[in-house]
């Protein structure tokens, strides 16, 4: 399973969002500015993502994106649905090649694999990819890695061995 590139820019836009529900509206300039994303790219990955209700926009001053509804009742599925195309597996190998005991059989573990992606995806919401990470003690002090880093918790990886093994598994649950 491949997540292209608006795919990935629609998750780190909804996420943004989802930090930051009590700023209101956010322009899409911002989100753009903090993620290296095209804004037009930004702008296509929208459209999607609007019409599924799972984020809002608002044209002219004033206006922006905001989350179409709770980011606990959306999952990531559903992100990268709305930006890309179904991610099941829909090739039948057997179809497009001969079929051949090792064409099913490659088949199955491409269906299980693909099977098994939607099922994490499907469960994993976007409430719990921003929840509040726990502040971090490390060399440049206090840090809450959502905010100084975004999605790459850079402080979080780079503290881990100081973690305590309660923290490390809650992060660990959180993220798988």
């Amino acid at each position: 399973m491949q997540i292209f590139k608006r795919a990935i820019y629609g998750l780190a836009t909804m996420g943004y969002l989802a930090e930051h529900t009590e700023d209101g509206w956010i322009r899409s300039e911002i989100i753009a500015d903090k993620y290296g994303v095209p804004k037009d790219c930004l702008r296509q990955g929208m459209e999607g993502l609007n019409k599924r209700n799972i984020s809002r926009s608002k044209a002219g001053p004033g206006g922006g994106l905001r989350l179409g509804r709770s980011a606990s009742d959306i999952s990531l599925l559903e992100i990268i649905e709305a930006c890309e195309s179904p991610v099941a597996h829909l090739d039948d190998l057997t179809q497009i090649t001969k079929d051949t005991p090792l064409t099913r059989n490659l088949e199955k573990v491409c269906r299980q694999a693909s099977d098994k992606a939607v099922s994490i995806l499907s469960k994993a919401t976007l409430g719990q990819m921003v929840k509040t990470i726990p502040r971090v003690e490390g060399e440049s002090g206090s840090q809450d890695c959502r905010r100084c880093c975004g999605p790459d918790l850079r402080h979080v990886v780079e503290a881990w061995p100081r973690l305590s093994k309660e923290l490390r598994q809650a992060i660990v649950k959180m993220v798988t």
